[in-house]
């Protein structure tokens, strides 16, 4: 027997609810899984609410549609939510898609390797901070004879700057000291650069050629900061995100990067 119309609709829409609800059960599952790592951020607050928010929808959405059969002003703002909400699910897949973007090759020799702070964890350097500090550790021994300028200041419950702690982890793997140059005081991306430009004097006041190494979801918003500073940067190198965190840390790199628009600091 032809399936009419009606019954076609009525398929759609099961299969879109069922849709909603197993993609909200995987934010919430991911978020979740972050919180009990004790990644606690907008990146992982965000996809809990609206994971949340779409399993509470999917439950009772007999509910809903009764509610809202009678109630035509909830009715279109409803119907307005669910435009914007796919709006912003566009925007951010075009996001995702656009962040991850190749390294920049040097015209000429670096001579400061710029790696700029991801955050400590019981004083210890996290997973994305240590794939920054190991993609400069490579940088480090193709460049010899290039300073190494490390950012951070004191967190909350710390007892070393960020700084200095990755200094410790680089010292460990065979890095000479005197290569290393401090920046202690930073709390952001934009305050790493800021005072990190207060210190290339101290390097090399007429010929500074920097490489800035981070992230590969952080490198757009830092190069476009470092742009606006008129940073002397040559190339840029972006160190893998972890698995388990990378769609994350991309999501909370998608607020910070409207933050630093409306910020104008880039």
């Amino acid at each position: 027997m032809p399936l009419t119309t009606l019954s076609i609709t009525l398929r759609l829409k099961l299969i879109k609810d069922y849709t909603l609800a197993f993609f909200s059960f995987l934010l919430v599952l991911n978020a979740l899984t972050l919180l009990f790592l004790d990644v606690f951020n907008v990146g992982t607050i965000i996809p809990l609410l609206l994971g949340s928010l779409g399993l509470i929808l999917f439950k009772y959405r007999q509910a809903r549609q009764k509610w809202l059969l009678y109630r035509p002003i909830y009715r279109l703002i409803y119907t307005v939510y669910r435009v914007g909400l796919c709006i912003w699910l566009i925007s951010l897949m075009l996001f995702f898609s656009w962040v991850i973007q190749p390294n920049t090759v040097a015209t000429v020799s670096p001579n400061v390797i710029l790696i700029l702070g991801s955050g400590l964890k019981n004083n210890q350097p996290t997973p994305t901070l240590k794939a920054r500090l190991d993609t400069g550790l490579i940088e480090a021994r193709r460049l010899p004879s290039a300073n190494i300028l490390l950012t951070g200041g004191i967190g909350i419950n710390q007892i070393k700057s960020e700084a200095a702690v990755m200094a410790d982890y680089l010292i460990m793997r065979g890095i000479e000291p005197s290569r290393i140059l401090l920046e202690e005081r930073s709390t952001s991306t934009y305050e790493n650069l800021v005072f990190s430009k207060a210190l290339l004097p101290d390097i090399d006041p007429l010929f500074t050629r920097i490489i800035i190494v981070s992230s590969d979801f952080h490198l757009p918003r830092a190069k476009a900061i470092a742009y606006q500073l008129n940073l002397p940067i040559v190339s840029t190198v972006g160190a893998s995100t972890p698995l388990l965190i990378r769609y994350n840390a991309r999501l909370r790199e998608y607020f910070a990067f409207i933050k630093s628009g409306l910020l104008n600091e880039f």
